[in-house]
């Protein structure tokens, strides 16, 4: 069953990657002419800054849904983890607005970061919550509706950020289409996701979701700096312009990583959690025992492809 699950998240996830890949490379092309060297640079900083954002805040909470949403035994403590995970994250955005808007607005930053920062804390609102949702699709086995809503953001963020720029936002632009479409997918394609879940059933507490969480977030923190900071290095050193070029280069080159280890992993994270919920350590030594070949077979070309 994990292996099937597995099998059909990656078909998936890997055409909806296709789609993002492909998205990403057009936003790079295009927004690094609509906007300005500085403006891009600005906008290089204010994404990275996000994603750290978004990491410490609210990373927990998506990694606890997908590992203790599959765990739960009936649909009752289903909707109560939910429930709580929802409320969980909306405290978290309460704390966050708090301390980030006036961050925002007191910096001394250049006015163009400022507004690129700004529109980088709706895009951390919605993303955030967006994730939570696909966390939830995912772990239920809803790869083909979690792989469409992904490819809507990914057009959806495309095409309105390119409005934005056309309109003169700048470098707000980009995550501003970001965090419109984000917002989008969540009112019109996750309605079941979003709505209330209640039930009297005893579903794992906060508590434990954020002694799961919270490690898994301080981990991928390390990832979020690497990925982030080195563009703050750049734009101190440098300056914006080249923290734009550096941003635009750099992601070009990450594109061919992504189309297949991110694919890889949004369908083999569910598949393992599945086999370890069903049929214990060994399902799970053998589920991962099979990614691993498929992984194996995956990366030669890719590595080949990219150098």
């Amino acid at each position: 069953m994990s292996r099937g699950l597995f099998r059909r998240g990656l078909r998936a996830y890997g055409a909806a990657q296709g789609v993002q890949a492909l998205a990403g490379v057009v936003g790079i092309v295009v927004f690094s002419r609509l906007l300005t060297p500085a403006e891009f640079g600005w906008y290089a900083l204010a994404f990275g800054l996000s994603a750290i954002a978004h990491t410490i805040v609210f990373t927990w909470i998506e990694a606890a849904m997908a590992r203790f949403r599959p765990a739960c035994p009936d649909e009752g403590a289903r909707g109560a983890l939910t429930a709580s995970l929802h409320r969980a994250w909306a405290v978290s955005a309460i704390g966050f607005v708090l301390i980030a808007a006036p961050v925002v607005w007191l910096a001394p930053v250049p006015e163009a970061l400022r507004s690129a920062l700004g529109a980088g804390a709706a895009f951390v609102l919605t993303r955030s919550l967006y994730r939570v949702v696909q966390a939830r699709l995912r772990a239920d086995g809803a790869v083909i509706r979690s792989a469409a809503l992904d490819v809507g953001q990914a057009l959806g963020a495309l095409g309105l950020g390119v409005l934005a720029a056309t309109s003169g936002l700048g470098s707000a632009s980009p995550l501003a289409g970001a965090a419109g479409a984000t917002a989008l997918c969540l009112a019109l394609g996750a309605p079941l996701a979003l709505s209330p879940q209640r039930s009297d059933a005893a579903g794992p507490s906060v508590r434990a979701c954020a002694a799961f969480g919270l490690p898994v977030a301080a981990s991928l923190l390390f990832a979020a700096g690497l990925a982030s900071l080195d563009r703050l290095m750049v734009a101190a050193l440098l300056g914006p312009d080249a923290a734009g070029a550096y941003h635009a280069g750099f992601s070009l080159a990450a594109r061919p990583l992504d189309l297949v280890f991110l694919a890889f992993g949004a369908a083999a994270g569910p598949a393992l959690v599945r086999a370890l919920e069903t049929g214990g350590p060994d399902a799970l030594s053998r589920t991962a025992r099979a990614q691993a070949e498929w992984l194996a077979l995956a990366a030669p070309p890719v590595a080949a492809g990219l150098a």
